[in-house]
């Protein structure tokens, strides 16, 4: 995956945002379900952190609006991978995840210190060989997500 736009990897760009419609959602799930190699495929990773970020914040009329468009769009298209993959993203629509992401999720949330979100996050990273890494970028680009409804909120 080319997780920075100005990384020459060759690989897939994720682009998700909120205001995305039904087709913009679809096109971005379709361009990552299933990409990548292993167990969980690097776009199912990305998927993963991108909803256990945005699952603690659904309280946000944004938020739950985006949420209420990319779960369908995620579980119409689970068919596309690994079976493995097919099981955690489809607990991840219910809002169940594995306990270390789950608890990425929340450390910001509670005000915790910076060493408890920056020990978070490597707990999350250390996952296989890449899944980890994939998941957190997915989580950072839900953290960008909420940052542009609140800042739109703001405005």
């Amino acid at each position: 995956m080319q997780l920075l736009p100005t990384w020459s990897s060759g690989g897939r760009l994720p682009s998700l945002n909120s205001g995305d419609s039904t087709a913009g959602l679809d096109s971005s799930v379709s361009e990552l379900m299933g990409y990548g190699a292993g167990l969980t495929p690097d776009g199912d990773d990305y998927l993963l952190g991108y909803l256990a970020l945005l699952w603690s914040w659904q309280h946000l009329d944004p938020i739950s609006a985006h949420l209420k468009l990319l779960r369908p769009v995620i579980k119409h298209q689970l068919h596309r991978t690994t079976s493995i993959s097919r099981h955690y993203l489809g607990l991840a629509l219910q809002g169940h995840y594995l306990q270390p992401i789950d608890h990425l999720s929340t450390v910001p949330i509670r005000g915790s210190p910076p060493l408890d979100v920056k020990r978070a996050a490597i707990n999350v990273m250390q996952f296989g060989s890449s899944s980890g890494a994939d998941c957190f970028a997915g989580f950072l680009r839900g953290i960008r997500t909420l940052g542009k409804v609140t800042q739109e909120e703001m405005s």
